[in-house]
């Protein structure tokens, strides 16, 4: 059982245990930067393809086409998760303004 502190006011803290991912770590990846830099690397390499064997050349086409994948799905990803919090944010602040102007409405006159 895990150790706890307690606060002045009572309440128990239980620490942070890392059982959500129960030890396995989730592979994102290689970066977006790290996608477009090799990108852009291969297509150099691309350029003289006619010095590169047949066999290194099909396999860079296809790192290519990958690379080219992957970065349209990172910026996929990160226009969702944009998205995601813009819509948070009006969902929020749409709630607060309603909150707002009920509450004079709720309240009792003191005459």
């Amino acid at each position: 059982m895990p150790q706890t502190r307690t606060r002045p006011h009572g309440l128990d803290i239980k620490p942070r245990l890392k059982a959500q991912t129960k030890g396995k770590t989730i592979d994102k990846g290689p970066s977006l930067n790290a996608l477009k830099k090799r990108k852009r690397n291969l297509r150099r390499l691309l350029e003289h393809a006619e010095k590169l064997p047949a066999d290194i050349r099909i396999n860079h086409e296809r790192e290519l086409a990958s690379c080219t994948a992957g970065i349209e799905d990172a910026q996929n990803q990160a226009d969702l998760s944009r998205m995601i919090k813009k819509y948070h944010m009006v969902r929020f602040f749409g709630e607060s303004v309603i909150h707002c102007s009920i509450e004079p409405c709720t309240q009792r006159p003191d005459h």
